[in-house]
């Protein structure tokens, strides 16, 4: 069975990893103070636990998967950045699976 903690760990990996993605953070999305990331902090993964189903032998976990990065104040590059995201958000998606199917 993967317990929480092992998820939570397996995305702070594969953050750590990533040759884009910089910070890892989990938690409540209300949590994040943009005030104290510095640019350097971005892009950064944050994953927000959802709800739990427990069955008889099973888990299923929810969770939102955030990936933050910044734009000008005039939106300037703006698609750039939505295009972005998205290709570090299927890196991570295919990195998971790859643990998870070796596992």
């Amino acid at each position: 069975m993967i317990t929480f903690k092992k998820i939570v760990d397996l995305f702070e990996e594969i953050v750590s990893k990533h040759f884009q993605l910089q910070v890892f953070q989990s938690g409540e999305l209300s949590e994040i103070d943009p005030n104290k990331l510095d640019q350097q902090d971005f892009p950064l993964l944050f994953l927000q636990p959802g709800a739990v189903s427990i069955d008889v032998r099973t888990l299923d976990y929810t969770f939102n998967v955030f990936i933050l990065t910044q734009v000008l104040d005039d939106e300037t590059g703006i698609n750039d950045a939505y295009s972005q995201t998205l290709l570090m958000m299927q890196d991570v998606i295919a990195e998971f699976r790859q643990i998870l199917s070796s596992s």
